[in-house]
């Protein structure tokens, strides 16, 4: 009966750690996202004939600025995220990571609409 016992509880004691993404891998993850959201907006406003130039670098600084928010942003959340959850929680991290890059993307087209006086695509 103990044995059993004693069975049952490193059992269940093993089954608590679940490994996850590496917090590296999950920063570079976030960072590649925002990064590519952000060139491709760029790239849009560098290829929009109805924009003069100075609306064009005021546009293209904006995005810049806003990627480099949303990666200092992200990565402080994934550092306390981590520091304060179980390992088995980490997962969440990727959520939260998804969410900003999906602020990222949210303000860029409301800017871009702002600035270029387009509806949203």
């Amino acid at each position: 009966m103990v044995s059993i016992a004693q069975a049952t509880g490193i059992t269940d004691i093993d089954s608590q750690h679940v490994p996850g993404t590496s917090v590296d891998n999950q920063k570079q993850a976030a960072k590649d996202a925002i990064d590519k959201e952000a060139a491709k907006v760029t790239e849009d406003i560098k290829n929009d004939p109805t924009l003069s130039q100075a609306d064009k670098d005021k546009q293209t600084q904006a995005v810049a600025d806003a990627a480099t928010k949303a990666k200092n942003i992200s990565i402080k959340l994934l550092q306390l995220m981590v520091s304060m959850m179980p390992r088995q929680l980490v997962s969440l991290i990727l959520i939260a990571n998804m969410f900003l890059v999906l602020l990222l993307i949210i303000k860029s087209k409301l800017l871009k609409m702002l600035l270029i006086k387009k509806p949203l695509r």
